[in-house]
This record gives C-alpha cells, structure tokens and sequence, in this order.
C-alpha cells in the first residue's frame, strides 16, 4: 500500500522552475547519476590490474576519483536513502527496508527530487532507490521522477533456479555464469536496464522540448547472485585468482561485530558445501570461485556503463552531462574469512567514486590539444582476448589491491592550454589507465547530494539543524566542490604550473606531485611523504617557498583563502592530533601517520554504523528488522585509525546507550591496513581507545576540538564569576609565547604529521638527556640565527622561509621545560625537543647552501 503525502505547493515550484541557472554553452548541464549494486573499489583505477574495467577506467581518466569514499551503512536500502537525501541513517531512521523515511522520519528532499524542482527533467532507471516499502513501492513517485521509474522485467528471477549446475540440473547459485539465450525472456536485468537508458537518450535528443536532464541508471551486478554471461568468464582465468589478503578469522573481533553472511549461505552451491555457522570458512577453491565470478560479473557491468557513455556521446550530451559514478557499498571477497556487506569493515563500507564536470575535472574536446576526439567511446574489453592478449603480461601476477596506496607515479607536464588533458600528468603503474586528479580526502556519500547540486548551479543545501527531522532541504554532509576546484586548478593553473617549472628538480618531484594533485582548502599544511635526514631539509625549504608563492597564486584561482581566518581552529587541531598521536604511539611504538602522501586535510574523520539483533551471530543478524536491533556499531575512519564501538540500542525511542558497550575495534592503519588485529583489548592502547571514544560520541557534527593539557597557557578559561587571578598568563609570560610560536608554525605550514616525525627522524636525539637535548637544539638555533643576521638582506630570497630566532628557542624551550617538568610531562618535553631541533635543520641547510 502507497503512502500519500501533500505534494509541494504549486506556488513553490513556480518559483523553482523559474529559476536562472548557470549555463555552459547556452545550456544548464545534464546529470548522468550512475549507481551500482555491491560494487567495491576493484576496479583498474583503483590500481587493481587483474581487472577488465575499460568504460569504467575511461570515465575516471576524465574525473575526480576519491580513494576514501565511505558510505553510511552497508546495505541497499539505508545506504542508497542516506546518500540520495544527504542524511545520515540515524536522521532517515532507516535502518532496514521496512519503513519509508517521509513518513517514518520526515519528508526530507531527494536529490532527484532537488533536480526536478528546478526544472529538470528526471527519470530512473533499474535500481536507483531500493524496491519496496523502503520507497514507498513507487521508487519515492511521483515527488522524485518526472517519467515512471524503470525496473527491468527480469529482476524478479533473481531467487529463480537459473543457474546450470555440473550435472545438468539448474539452481539458485552464488556462482552463476550463464548463457543469455537461455535465460528467461532471452536477456538479464542490466542488458535491460543499459538498452532503457540509451533509448532513454535517444529520445532525449530528438525532443523538441530543450530542459535538461537528471537521469538515474542504477545496475545491479555484482550483486548477488552472482549472474552474468558465462563468455566474462574468458577474462579472468582461474589460474590467475588469488585469495583474499588476510583470508582468516581475526580473533580477536568483538563477536557483535561479525556478519555470518547468510545471503551467501542461502544459495544452493554454498549450502552443498555444508559449511559451519557462523563462521565458516569456505573452501579455498570455492572462494576463488566466487573471487572470479565477482569481477566477471563486475566486467559485465562495465560493459553496460560504456554502452551508456557511449549513447551520451552520440546524442551530443557528453560535452554538457556531469556525471557520478559511484557504489552503493562494498562486498567483502574473503577478507577475515568474511563475505557480502553488513559490517563494519572497510571492505564492506569504501566505495568506488568518481565525478566528472566538464571544464573542471577534463577539458572538452574543442578544447586544447585533443580537439574532436571522443571523450566516451565504447570499449571492447574482449580486444585484448581477440588479439591475443589477456591482463597484463608484464605483471606477475596480476593484483587486486583495494587496501594499497600511492601506487601512482606522476610526471609533470607543463600544458599551454587552459586544462592537463588526459595523460599529461599522470602514468599509472603497470596499467594504462590515466587518472590525472585522485584524492585521498576522507569524504562520505553523503556528500553527493550537494556536491551534484553546487557543481549544476543548484541552490546550495544548508547544513541541517540539530533536530533535522522537519527541514525539509539539507544536508548531514558537505559539497565537494571546493576540494575538486581546488585540486583541478591548482593541477591546471599556470601560476602553479610556473613553480613547479621554477622547482622541477628531481629531489623534489615527490613534493611538487604532492602540491599539483592536491594542495590544501580547509588547512594551509603542504603535506609529503617521509625522506631521508638530507632530502627532508631540501624539501623543508622547497614547500615553505611554495607554500610563499602559492599564497600570491590565490587571487588567480578564484577561491577564497581560508589561510587566516582558520588558523586558531587550526592549531588546535594540530595540538590535538599531537597528542593523539602521543597516545597512537604508547599503544603502538612503530607508529606513523598512515597515509604518507596525505595531500590534504577536507574532513577529519568519516562514519558509518551497522546494527545488530543479538551479541552472538544469528540468521537475522545480517538484515535484522527494526525491532530487533538491540545493537548498534558505529565506525570512525581518521587518515590513521578505525575506531569503533557496540553500544546497546533501544529501537523505540531510538535510543543509543554508549555506557553499556558491548565491543571495541581499534586497527592502526599504517601497520594494519587490512584490519586484522584489534588493539583495543590491550593496556597500552587504553590511552588511545579513551580519546577515539571520545571522538566517535561526538560525532560528525563536532566542530570545536578541545586543546590538550600540555601547559598551554590559554588552555585555562577565566572564570566569569570571580575577579580573583587565573591561571592564565599573561601576554608576555614563555606559555603565551609558546603558544603564539606553535600557532605561527602551524600558519607557515608545518603540520601535526610534521612535528611527530621527528622522533623517529633523529633517535640520537630523543635517547639524549632531556636537559643535554634542549641544550643543544638552542644552540644549533642561535648560531644559525647569527649567520642569518650576518647576511644582506637584500640577497636573501629566502626571507619568508619559517625562520626560529635563538631568542624565541631559548623561550619556547625554556617554557617547554618549566611547565612540562612540573606536570611530570617528560616525553612531551624530549618530542618537542626533538621537534624544534629538525625545524632548525632547514635553517641550518639554507644558511650553507
């Protein structure tokens, strides 16, 4: 039964449809919004060479691609309503497919909904929405769609016994590789689905009528079962599939948190292997079965996408249509002996994401040196198998690596033209897959709604309240545009584009990557990656003259500096990651910051959250119903750490008890990529697990982060209530001064990850006495200030380089020892010995150049 709800009035859509948008080329831009069921990030750009995923490749060569995308929660329908209303799971109330948010949690704005209010035209096609009551049995018509949704006819043989088993008989099989002519109705959903969307197409540009479009193509493959035409099967022999990384039961996971895969159970092939509950393992040879059936079927898919891509180019829409790519969730392939979603694992939460604009993320065809090239044409992934070629020759073997980074090399390019075409950037290693702007940004599918809404001259979405249940339009996440702007003219800018001609020496080509891909929006930090003692000074002073110039470079950008109006929140955000970081550090002493090439900071963490039925697992406890869920996880992703906790729930009132916990996760993600031992069990880690917990309550919405308690004077407030003295110094006390030199560093662009390097940079140092230590990086600091002073200024092209005066060291360590010896605090006082000492060595090395 519908559910019928007071449409928007009639004045208000006047309104909408009358709005002026910004137009390319005298017309607003399309929106292709590309969905697909289960899909992880094993894909060829995602740096996974055993893969056949052309279209797919093809489309990122021409996107933004985000290597930390995450999603809310990993299933269907919750996920797929949190990123489609840009609210997260605990404001759509949706935790399962048994409610519809309009009427369970409020009459929140969708995003085609969003498009079509202002005059777009907005079709979907396949599963866009998850089917059902979820959706109110209309795929949320007609508040979301001008035309009625299209489902494809043969969806409903998804339970059907299809699948040839070796004996002749037909099942209902995980693995199900088929022949097309014998399937019912001669064809499968996506073959459907992908005809449907270019007619759709088609007819589109024939139509007199000129308003642009919104359309919706959601595929379903490699959902399971997995089913697809048996011919996929050619690209990826079984010798050449490997096991899941870390294919084991990790012991030491909380027992809440484990998903006993019941919809893999279910199916015919798997319940013949009479595999044990909860637990399992598969056998080794069926996991590389379902291994191999997953990335045919998802080549299967591709093929579907280029076939749509294509269509788009053809009708002369690819030059005008910004398009998303993107998965509704993960799938686990055997990682901890572990399969399908409902977890909290990032194999089960990160998703591929790409975003296309044209002029932004690629140029158009009448643009630069690549004029009336295709930006879209179908490719065959079965050429390489019809020339002879399978995969790629030269790799042994093939990999599939979700969990790696910074397997990209870049090699700089300076363009004439106004954008860094296809190639010009980057080469990929081992593949010929070219993706000039990728991102390793923390970012959440939450973000899509407004980011799709800014990047087409949408209104923006405003931030909703903290009782969000009853605005109708806004967003629980935050546009992306600002960061794609950011790291697509600066990559394209030849104000920058100069400096790194000026800088082009081989050194610092790892740097100068690091600033062309993705320098800094919300924080003025250059990150790069860790070198040796020598190269480190090198790049020190070559980042301090970029970070100098580049501020001159901002006006030419077109986007607003957030350089001086941040950096109080700033520092206390460096503040507080060192001491994170000292508390990382106790619990695992070969720590370093995870992601070495950290180009920027966009959000400092992002969360997902999955609820359970019962502590021990259970045959519901995949897809529990509302009123059994007795548990809820939560997850926290930082660039280092995986927090999460199980505190019990009350699902009427909605209610989250986190005193009463039932579980804690904690991986490092340097040491632990794959998140495989739980450290939150052991003393040395409680430290940490306290802070993270801290966090993880907080929430997305927190904002404000509290200083940490090192003896910086500003961390105590004076009380409103009395006239007695404080504690707080005064402007001209060495705790002020420490303070004010920390907030200038961090201004100048040293960063957190920075400063905690040291220790493992200098051991000498840090094995010294304290006193001896202090002694020694002051007097390093003084002589190189004198050698400074003794030098004519107006040779001196370094003048702006962040610069420590004798004076201002014997200050800051001087308060360093004070206050830190009477709190007991001698680690603090040996890491920021050890930190003002390399700060001194780019001084030094600039003196003796």
């Amino acid at each position: 039964m519908q559910t019928t709800l007071k449409p928007a009035g009639a004045i208000s859509a006047l309104l909408f449809s009358c709005l002026v948008l910004p137009v390319a080329n005298g017309l607003p831009k399309n929106v292709l919004f590309i969905v697909v069921d289960d899909l992880r990030p094993t894909l060829g750009c995602y740096g996974n060479t055993i893969m056949h995923t052309k279209n797919i490749d093809n489309l990122a060569s021409k996107s933004i691609l985000f290597e930390e995308a995450y999603v809310q929660q990993a299933i269907c329908g919750p996920s797929r309503i949190s990123f489609l209303t840009s609210r997260r799971p605990d404001t759509t109330r949706l935790y399962d497919f048994f409610s519809y948010w309009r009427v369970h949690a409020g009459n929140y704005t969708t995003l085609p909904q969003h498009f079509k209010e202002h005059g777009y035209i907005t079709q979907s096609v396949g599963k866009v929405f998850h089917p059902g009551l979820a959706s109110n049995f209309s795929d949320d018509s007609p508040y979301s769609w001008t035309n009625k949704p299209y489902h494809p006819s043969t969806f409903k043989y998804k339970m059907a016994k299809v699948c040839p088993n070796k004996d002749g008989t037909l099942g209902m099989n995980i693995v199900c590789p088929v022949e097309v002519d014998k399937m019912p109705e001669k064809t499968l959903p996506d073959l459907q689905s992908s005809a449907f969307a270019v007619n759709f197409l088609n007819n589109m540009s024939k139509s007199n009528e000129k308003k642009p479009f919104f359309l919706a193509v959601g595929f379903h493959k490699p959902h399971v079962p997995l089913k697809y035409p048996k011919e996929y099967l050619d690209l990826y022999p079984l010798s050449k599939i490997q096991l899941a990384p870390h294919h084991h039961l990790p012991l030491r996971l909380p027992l809440v948190a484990w998903n006993p895969w019941n919809d893999v159970r279910s199916r015919d092939d798997v319940k013949a292997l009479n595999v044990s509950f909860p637990f399992g393992p598969l056998p080794k040879d069926f996991q590389l079965l379902m291994r191999q059936s997953y990335y045919a079927a998802t080549s299967y898919t591709d093929v579907q996408v280029g076939k749509v891509l294509a269509a788009l180019e053809e009708n002369g829409f690819a030059n005008n249509t910004i398009i998303s790519f993107v998965g509704d969730h993960g799938w686990s392939l055997g990682e901890h002996q572990e399969w399908s979603k409902f977890s909290l694992f990032r194999a089960a939460t990160r998703v591929p994401l790409l975003i296309s604009i044209p002029g932004v993320t690629h140029s158009r065809p009448w643009e630069g040196e690549k004029q009336g090239k295709k930006l879209f044409p179908f490719l065959d992934p079965f050429s390489n198998i019809k020339s002879g070629i399978i995969g790629n020759q030269n790799s042994s073997p093939p990999k599939e690596s979700d969990q790696s980074q910074g397997f990209i090399k870049l090699a700089l390019k300076v363009s004439q033209g106004k954008f860094v075409t296809v190639g010009d950037a980057v080469s990929k290693a081992q593949t010929e897959v070219a993706v000039p702007h990728r991102t390793e940004a923390l970012v959440e599918l939450v973000d899509m709604f407004p980011t799709l809404a800014e990047a087409a001259g949408l209104p923006a979405l405003p931030l909703c309240p903290q009782n969000p249940f009853k605005t109708r339009l806004c967003t629980e996440g935050a546009s992306l545009m600002a960061l794609i702007r950011n790291i697509t003219e600066k990559t394209n800018s030849k104000g920058v584009q100069s400096l790194f001609q000026r800088y082009s020496d081989q050194s610092l080509l790892n740097s100068g990557r690091d600033l062309a891909s993705n320098t800094l929006y919300f924080s003025p930090f250059i990150k790069h990656g860790q070198k040796s003692s020598q190269e480190e000074s090198h790049s020190s002073n070559f980042m301090n003259n970029v970070v100098t110039n580049l501020q001159s470079h901002i006006s030419d950008l077109n986007f607003t500096s957030k350089l001086d109006t941040k950096i109080d929140h700033i520092f206390d955000e460096t503040s507080q990651d060192l001491v994170l970081y000292e508390a990382v550090r106790k619990c695992e002493p070969n720590f370093l910051p995870a992601q070495q090439n950290k180009q920027h900071q966009w959000k400092r963490a992002v969360f997902s959250q999955y609820p359970r039925p019962s502590v021990e697992p259970e045959k519901d406890s995949d897809e529990p119903h509302l009123k059994n869920m007795h548990f809820m996880g939560y997850s926290m992703w930082t660039a280092d750490i995986r927090y999460s906790e199980w505190p019990r729930f009350t699902p009427d009132g909605y209610v989250v008890h986190w005193d009463d916990n039932y579980g804690r996760e904690l991986y490092l993600r340097g040491t632990d990529p794959h998140e495989a031992y739980n450290l939150a069990l052991f003393d040395q880690c409680q430290p940490l697990v306290n802070e993270m917990s801290k966090r993880l309550r907080r929430g997305w919405r927190w904002k404000e982060i509290e200083r940490p308690q090192i003896g910086l004077g500003r961390d105590t407030v004076k009380s409103e209530e009395s006239n007695e003295a404080s504690e707080e110094p005064t402007a001209d006390s060495g705790e002020t001064k420490l303070f004010d030199r920390l907030k200038d560093l961090v201004t100048d662009g040293v960063s957190a990850e920075t400063f905690y390097r040291m220790d493992t940079e200098l051991p000498t140092c840090e094995e010294a006495p304290v006193s001896s230590c202090l002694e020694d990086v002051q007097q390093k600091q003084e002589n190189a200030q004198a050698d400074y002073d003794d030098e004519d200024d107006t040779n001196n092209d370094n003048s702006q380089e962040v610069m420590v005066s004798g004076q201002e060291a014997r200050s800051v360590l001087a308060t360093l020892r004070r206050y830190g010896e009477q709190k007991g605090a001698e680690d603090m006082i040996k890491n920021r010995c050890i930190m003002e000492n390399q700060l001194a060595e780019p001084l030094l090395s600039s003196r003796t150049q």
